[in-house]
C-alpha cells in the first residue's frame, strides 16, 4: 500500500517509547491483535 499524506490539519509524528501504552490502548480499542513486544519493536 503506498504512503499517503495525512489530511489537512493533521500532523503525524514518530512514536516514542513513552507512547507505547497509548498505542496499545488504541489497538485494543480497535480490537486489533498485537502484543507489547511487537509495538515496542516497531517504535
Amino acid at each position: 500500500m503506498p504512503r499517503r499524506d495525512p489530511p489537512d490539519g493533521f500532523t503525524v509524528e514518530p512514536a516514542t517509547p513513552d507512547d507505547r501504552l497509548d498505542i496499545l490502548r488504541v489497538l485494543d480499542a480497535a480490537m486489533l491483535e498485537t502484543d507489547a513486544e511487537t509495538v515496542a519493536a516497531a517504535i
